[in-house]
């Protein structure tokens, strides 16, 4: 009876190795004359009380090198624009909205890592950086608040 029952895992991994790099999972779409193919990940809907699916990208630890970085590119256009990187966090009805957040790594022995947010150069006018605070319908809007750290000592 497959009502009260999960549905299915499908699980890819690589293999490991005690000696060299471990096995690599590469995912790639054809190249087309009317456009290349489309890579989705998409998860399942909460139905009930449930919550909804979460996408994850993690990388591993390193105990004697750097730890893995995790890169978003999007593609560049001749003609047309190039492409937008969007990010929205999720709307609640009952509840407090999702949050985006941007931390930059600490460094025990060194320099934290820094978040850096560069304009795109423009052949006429460069790009813009807006921060905008959220609108309250029976309150204050939100607030904007650049601090920088304590030094410690």
């Amino acid at each position: 009876d497959g009502a009260s029952a999960s549905g299915g895992d499908v699980s890819v991994s690589s293999g490991s190795s005690s000696h060299s790099h471990g096995g690599d999972i590469s995912f790639a779409t054809g190249s087309g004359y009317s456009g290349g193919g489309d890579i989705d990940f998409t998860t399942g809907d909460g139905i009930g009380l449930g919550s909804s699916g979460s996408i994850s990208f993690v990388t591993g630890t390193s105990e004697g090198g750097h730890g893995g970085d995790i890169s978003l590119q999007v593609g560049r256009g001749d003609t047309g624009n190039g492409g937008a990187i969007t990010m929205v966090a999720g709307r609640s009805i009952d509840q407090n909205g999702g949050a985006v957040e941007f931390t930059a790594g600490a460094g025990e022995n060194g320099n934290g890592g820094s978040v850096v947010l560069t304009a795109g150069y423009g052949g006429t006018d460069g790009g813009a950086i807006e921060v905008t605070s959220g609108a309250g319908k029976d309150g204050d809007s939100g607030d904007i608040t650049i601090q920088s750290g304590a030094t410690a000592t």
